[in-house]
């Protein structure tokens, strides 16, 4: 996390007053606990480019930046933040969806929160006498992480009584392993480093001791030269001169049997061991993880309930929009089930996208694809329940220009159902036609009326 950003955020945090002055921020009404911390009273004139005039340089080796991560390891707590919304429901919808061929003639707005947690880690790298330390901050919502700050929000101080902490656990563990993920290149290249630096000393106390085992080697060498010399010089002198060459020889005696031991041999090879363990233990890193403050953020997520007209149709709709991701959700087509940001409502009150809305042949009203299933068996355009006619002989669906009046029977057929008589150009099934004198097939009529003049004919011949 960037120390700017981190610094001013905690500042915000404590409600102190900042105002940005060039490179510079002047930080004023502060709270007296934190002045007792750092040993000075506000305000604080702080810049975090080097060379400012008159503004104290903040770094993250520098004692300012050294008392606020103290100071928030010694206050560790929990903070309560609310990104505040106002939200125009007629405004956002609109925005997001194209209202086609109905209004709406009421809006309710209500809503619920939703919550999400940040957790600011100050990690801690020490090794060789030195430290570094970086912050990081961590956004988890629903056990993930997400990406993104609070940066550009209007931010207020939560209220306990609307927020629940039941995912606070959840959330850290997720937190927690990201963070190692975080960390990761920064330690394998601090390590890189300390394996370099601790190759270089193992390889200088290897020749270090080397040396003393080759000077013991030496010193054992020249003892015995001396002791050669003394010996043949004892054999050519008397009196007290002899008697201190014995001493001599004597104590090179003495010491060669020391010097010769496998302990002095030991002792040097436990010291070279010694010595490398020590190495190690200096050239090796220690990570310490302080979570500094746990964030429970939540925001209004808002559900608008519409009341939509068209014509005489009227139907209700809720809707949820997210303010965060400035995105509406639960508008679906009630055809095909997908979403939509085109809002079309059919004459039934049924909710379409604009490849599932058409128009009735026969009414010409605007249905959904749902209620307009049918089509006629003649002419194919597409029908309502309302204008769909069903032929009882073959029970198929018609329109009103293909149904007629079967002249035989009366009962309403559709045109498929139905052959035309030749002689009175009539409509009726196929069954209830005969065959003329003339030998032309006619209906049932037309056949009557020829056989009742053929019966007149032969009563007024005889």
């Amino acid at each position: 996390m960037e120390i700017e950003r981190f610094v001013v955020e905690f500042f915000e945090s404590l409600n102190a007053q900042i105002t940005r002055e060039g490179d510079s921020y002047i930080v004023s009404n502060v709270p007296v606990d934190f002045e007792k911390y750092i040993g000075r009273k506000c305000p604080y004139k702080i810049s975090f480019k080097p060379g400012v005039e008159f503004a104290e340089y903040v770094s993250k080796d520098s004692h300012f930046f050294s008392a606020i991560t103290g100071y928030l390891k010694e206050s560790a707590k929990t903070t309560l933040l609310k990104i505040d919304f106002e939200v125009e429901p007629l405004k956002e919808i609109r925005k997001s969806i194209d209202i086609k061929n109905c209004k709406i003639s009421n809006v309710l707005k209500k809503h619920k929160n939703c919550f999400f947690s940040r957790f600011t880690f100050l990690t801690t790298f020490r090794f060789l006498n030195e430290s570094q330390s970086v912050v990081n901050e961590i956004y988890v919502h629903n056990g993930r992480v997400v990406s993104g700050d609070l940066k550009g929000y209007r931010v207020v101080e939560g209220k306990s009584s609307e927020v629940s902490a039941d995912h606070l656990e959840k959330d850290y563990h997720a937190a927690r392993d990201k963070l190692r993920e975080l960390l990761e290149p920064k330690v394998s290249e601090i390590k890189e480093k300390l394996e370099k630096k601790l190759e270089r000393e193992i390889t200088r106390i290897k020749e270090h001791y080397k040396t003393q085992l080759l000077e013991l080697g030496g010193d054992l060498n020249a003892r015995l030269e001396k002791i050669k010399e003394l010996e043949i010089k004892l054999h050519k002198v008397e009196g007290e001169e002899a008697e201190k060459i014995r001493g001599k020889l004597e104590r090179l005696r003495k010491g060669l049997v020391k010097i010769g031991s496998d302990v002095s041999k030991e002792r040097i090879l436990k010291e070279q061991e010694f010595t490398i363990r020590d190495a190690v233990h200096k050239h090796s890193l220690n990570i310490d993880n302080d979570l500094i403050n746990t964030a429970v953020i939540y925001y209004p997520v808002f559900l608008f309930n519409l009341l939509l007209r068209k014509d005489e149709s009227v139907r209700s709709l809720e809707l949820s929009y997210d303010p965060l991701l400035e995105r509406i959700d639960g508008l679906l087509c009630e055809s095909c089930g997908r979403e939509t940001n085109r809002l079309n409502l059919c004459a039934l009150g049924h909710v379409s996208c604009d490849n599932c809305i058409g128009h009735c042949g026969e009414c010409s009203k605007e249905f959904c694809s749902s209620c307009l299933r049918k089509s006629c068996n003649s002419c194919g355009k597409p029908l309502c329940q309302r204008c769909a006619v069903t032929c009882q002989r073959c029970r198929s669906t018609a329109c009103q220009n293909h149904m007629r009046t079967d002249c035989t029977t009366g009962e309403e057929r559709c045109v498929r159902c139905l052959r035309a008589c030749l002689r009175c150009h009539g409509l009726s099934e196929p069954k209830y036609f005969g065959e003329s004198l003339d030998g032309s097939k006619v209906c049932q009529k037309c056949l009557a009326k020829e056989r009742g003049r053929k019966i007149v004919k032969e009563i007024f011949k005889d």
